[in-house]
């Protein structure tokens, strides 16, 4: 055959000799042989092409080849290394059981501390060490390890190992240092340790070798992840193992950096408690320094002082400002920031006033604080102006006529001129330097006012304080939890009967306490209960006081007794209910119902209203339906009547028949009739109050409202309407927030304005206009909504409308169902959902359909907070219902009063033993009640055994209460 002509750079040259090997030392010839590659005399141009293909596989079986060594070598290292790490974790238990037999040399105690997780963490690791040895004896046949290190890492077990390792660290350290200098033995024990080790370790050395493991085993991953085919079998492990390992040497270095912080945050409060005098206990684990300010505070004779802030994460400290005459003890290390100790250094502080941020709020809502600091305002001002003006000099240099650029400069000059005075001017306002904070004491709440260098300062300040509660308010440890008080059943009621509503009331009884109305229906009689927190809390009565169901109960204050400033009073926590609406047609026009009042007197008849003759207590339609009156016919009878005093709290009742009963909140039900009857045109579904208007949300997806005279009684014959939506739609819910009416409709919210009863806004909870919402409650400028059977809360910002966060609480009460058979747990998760709400001292009380009651500790929502970065805390209670949770309320303890515990509860309060609800209650001590069917102890189930002081706790309740569906009240106290 002939060969084809060719250039001649580019002609084969036929005489080359064949490469004798290649390479990684295999022949060209063997290399030809394992590709199936003939050698033989051939035509000429097959022959080179076959040789340029030979060349090609074998240089791609070269790095095959290389790849495969590369493996091998550093699978070896990885045992190697973990073999030198074992024996050095054998070394350290050595030397840990030493210690532990020879207490001459150091105390149990420390040496626990010292190797505290080593002979754990040793395990782990030579189980590790086990399983590369089988996989290097047998790497031939299955060359993969990556399956091995993510079965390691992954297991809790480790990562518990090794996190709490980290977090005694400092521990080991400071045990090592104190047996150093106590023991002389100890010292020379380690010297000789020392000087055995083959490597001349000392324990230290050896001690911080688990810290350093973690980020090795990354390395090595990586490396051999380098050297791994995409299509190697062993690729996807490795990379999850190099993943895990990642994640988990980022957890060891954030620890080691939190362990660091804490460490050097310990050092600046001893410090800070050192400089400022009559200190003391400043020190604790988990406080931080957050900031320090001088300010300028009113005395009592009107004087301007100067005062110091020390904000803590925590607290806040308020001290007097001297200049210091003399000198004082510095410490040895400075850990606070420079700009800060030389102020500390040249004055001298006495403590004035220590208060938890609990405790603390600011007096002004934060709408108030400035968007953007006037101080950098007027620098870009000033410097317009600079640019203005050298503009205005240019244009002297122009040859054409510039007179008009003239005016337009000076038009322009003059308004930023103008500008920049205002800035100044509001720069000057004191208002803007001074920050009023309410604090909680004894003798109720207080205003402190403080005023700041600058608007900046303040500013500054207000946001580090909103920071440091929003802190506080997420932590999960910083409060004990509730203390659970007892059960109470109610078991003389009228079979059938359930929990609806309940209010307390405004006014104090003779024992100086307020009473609790709790209501309860069913479809023929709407009863009410009162609960006595005296003596004891104990139902004193029961009485039916309307022929329907009773659908909602607020309390209303009088004028003198409302929070200044027009806030929400507490209207009672109402309970989701049916959409079923009154019978009948009823007339949507306002102004074409039929609105009927009675007014009664004091005397009334002395039928016997006992609980076992429902029927007689009960008002005939006669009695509670009069004959409607003209408007002169009305006023003739208010006339003849006695007329309701102003100057007493009230008690609303709600009807699904339309109706509102009125009682003072000192009535005895038992014997007293409603003082007012007001019949409105649909089935009234919630009340709430403000300072001058009572807000009822109807059926029809209508918001009456009630106003009331400066000094008289509520004008119950001309409410005033305000249409939410089609009148097949109720108002479930309404909650006044940042003095705006929030009203629940279907699945929208509408805001309305109480001044003009005019809708400001409207938007939507969910778009399934099918799922209503059916609670809401406010905690500062955050409202939690609840949906109809949903168990995710969604809590909104009051100020922009925009939900920031989405709660799933099923993790939660799963936990809590753990125990539960598995029938009863299925049968309450078909239906789970929420069914109560409550806000109480930054806690959001959560009440399920499945009886399990939960706490979580509210966010501190302020201005311009977008989405939260993480979830608060939900913390399940063990003491819940065996049904549905009807309602949550709470009421605040006198701070004189006491809450007595039976005696056979009070030996078996061991949870709580450092909290006596026997003693007086302190400061701000509040009562949270629930209502539910049943009582139900979750930790009385087999996977939550009762302890010895469950069961005594379970055993002084009536049985009865835990296996039916009888009412009862929970108390709690926090």
């Amino acid at each position: 055959m002939l060969i084809e002509e060719q250039p001649a750079d580019r002609r084969p040259r036929m005489t080359s000799p064949r490469p004798a090997s290649v390479a990684g030392g295999m022949s060209f010839d063997s290399v030809c042989k394992l590709l199936h590659i003939s050698t033989s005399p051939t035509p000429v141009k097959p022959i080179l092409v076959q040789q340029q293909q030979a060349k090609k596989m074998a240089a791609c079986s070269v790095v095959l080849f290389a790849d495969t060594d590369f493996r091998t070598h550093i699978v070896r290292e990885l045992y190697d290394t973990e073999n030198s790490y074992v024996e050095s974790l054998q070394i350290l238990e050595k030397y840990y059981s030493t210690l532990q037999r020879n207490e001459d040399l150091v105390e149990k105690t420390l040496s626990e501390n010292m190797f505290y997780q080593i002979p754990s963490i040793k395990l782990h690791h030579e189980t590790l060490l086990m399983q590369l040895k089988h996989r290097i004896e047998h790497w031939d046949t299955r060359p993969k390890i990556g399956d091995l290190i993510v079965d390691t890492f992954t297991k809790e077990a480790v990562i518990d190992t090794y996190t709490a390792f980290i977090n005694n660290w400092k521990t080991a350290k400071e045990a090592i240092k104190l047996a150093k200098t106590t023991r002389p033995c100890f010292v020379r024990c380690l010297e000789e340790w020392t000087r055995e080790h083959r490597g001349k370790l000392n324990l230290d050395a050896l001690l911080i070798m688990p810290v350093q493991r973690i980020p090795r085993y990354e390395l090595l991953i990586k490396e051999l992840l380098k050297h791994t085919p995409e299509d190697h079998p062993d690729r996807v492990d490795l990379e999850s193992a190099q993943s895990e390992l990642h994640d988990l040497a980022l957890k060891i270095n954030a620890m080691e950096h939190e362990v660091d912080e804490a460490e050097r945050m310990m050092i600046r409060l001893k410090e800070l408690e050192m400089y400022i005098d009559g200190l003391s206990d400043l020190v604790e684990p988990n406080r931080k320094f957050v900031k320090f300010d001088m300010v300028t505070m009113s005395s009592g004779m009107g004087m301007k002082k100067d005062r110091c802030l020390f904000l803590f994460s925590d607290l806040l400290i308020i001290t007097n400002l001297k200049r210091k005459s003399g000198t004082i003890r510095k410490p040895s290390t400075h850990s606070c920031s420079p700009q800060l100790y030389p102020t500390l250094e040249t004055n001298k502080y006495k403590l004035l006033m220590r208060v938890s941020l609990e405790d603390l709020e600011l007096a002004k809502p934060v709408l108030l604080v400035p968007k953007k600091p006037f101080t950098n305002e007027r620098e870009l001002l000033e410097c317009d102006l600079g640019v203005l003006s050298k503009i205005s000099d240019l244009t002297g240099n122009l040859s054409a006529s510039h007179q008009p650029l003239d005016d337009a400069l000076r038009n322009m000059m003059a308004q930023v001129s103008r500008q920049l005075s205002e800035r100044q001017a509001h720069a000057n306002d004191p208002a803007l330097s001074k920050v009023e904070l309410t604090v909680a004491t004894q003798n109720g709440l207080e205003t402190v006012s403080v005023t700041f260098l600058s608007p900046n300062k303040r500013n500054t300040w207000e946001r580090a304080f909103l920071e440091a509660k929003q802190a506080l308010s997420l932590s999960a440890d910083r409060r004990p939890p509730p203390d659970f008080l007892n059960p109470i059943p109610i078991r003389k009621t009228r079979a059938g009967l359930q929990l609806t509503c309940v209010a307390t009331t405004s006014d104090l009884n003779v024992h100086d306490l307020k009473d609790v109305w709790v209501c309860n229906s069913d479809g023929y009689v709407g009863q009410v209960c009162v609960l006595s927190m005296q003596p004891e809390p104990a139902l004193t009565s029961c009485v039916a006081v309307s022929n329907c169901k009773i659908t909602c109960i607020a309390s209303v204050p009088t004028s003198a007794t409302m929070h200044k400033g027009g806030a929400l009073l507490n209207s009672g926590n109402i309970s989701p209910i049916s959409d079923h609406s009154s019978s009948g047609d009823t007339n949507n026009d306002p102004l074409s119902s039929c609105i009927t009042m009675e007014l009664n007197s004091d005397d009334s008849s002395d039928e016997d209203n006992s609980l076992d003759e429902h029927s007689r207590s009960c008002p005939s339609d006669k009695e509670t339906f009069p004959m409607s009156l003209s408007e002169d016919e009305m006023l003739a009878a208010t006339k003849a009547h006695h007329i309701p005093d102003p100057t007493q709290g009230t008690m609303w009742i709600g009807m699904e028949d339309g109706r509102i009963f009125v009682y003072y909140c000192n009535d005895n039900i038992r014997i007293k009739k409603p003082r007012i009857k007001v019949q409105l045109p649909s089935a009234v579904h919630c009340i709430t109050s403000t300072e001058h208007s009572v807000l009822v949300g109807l059926g029809n997806g209508q918001v009456a409202a009630f106003h009331r005279p400066a000094q008289g009684f509520w004008e119950t014959l001309h409410p005033s309407y305000v249409d939410l939506g089609p009148s097949a739609a109720p108002v479930q819910r309404m909650i006044v927030v940042c003095g705006r009416l929030w009203c629940a409709c279907l699945n929208m919210i509408h805001v309305i304005n109480l001044s003009t009863l005019k809708i400001e806004t409207s938007f939507p909870v969910v778009t399934d206009p099918s799922r209503h919402v059916t609670d809401m409650v406010s905690s500062g400028l955050g409202v939690w909504v609840s949906v109809q059977n949903s168990v995710v809360l969604r809590l909104c910002n009051a100020l922009t409308y925009d939900f920031i966060a989405d709660l799933n609480l099923t993790p939660s009460v799963q936990k809590m169902l753990a125990g539960c058979d598995d029938i009863l747990r299925q049968h309450k998760f078909a239906c789970l959902r929420v069914t109560a709400m409550l806000t109480c001292k930054d806690l959001l009380w959560v009440g399920t359909s499945a009886g399990v009651i939960m706490t979580i500790n509210a966010p501190h929502v302020v201005q311009g907070m977008g989405k939260l970065s993480s979830m608060p805390t939900v913390t399940g209670i063990w003491h819940g219902h065996t049904g549905q949770v009807r309602f949550l309320h709470c009421l605040e303890q006198n701070s004189t009063a006491a809450i007595p515990i039976p005696s056979t509860r009070r030996s078996i309060r061991r949870d709580h033993r450092r909290h006596s609800i026997a003693s007086a209650a302190t400061m701000n001590k509040m009562i949270v009640i629930s209502g539910g069917d049943g009582y139900e102890d979750f930790r009385c189930t087999p996977a939550h055994p009762a302890t010895p002081t469950a069961i005594t706790a379970t055993a002084v309740v009536d049985n009865s209460g835990r296996d039916d569906s009888t009412n009862h009240l929970l108390l709690w106290q926090c």
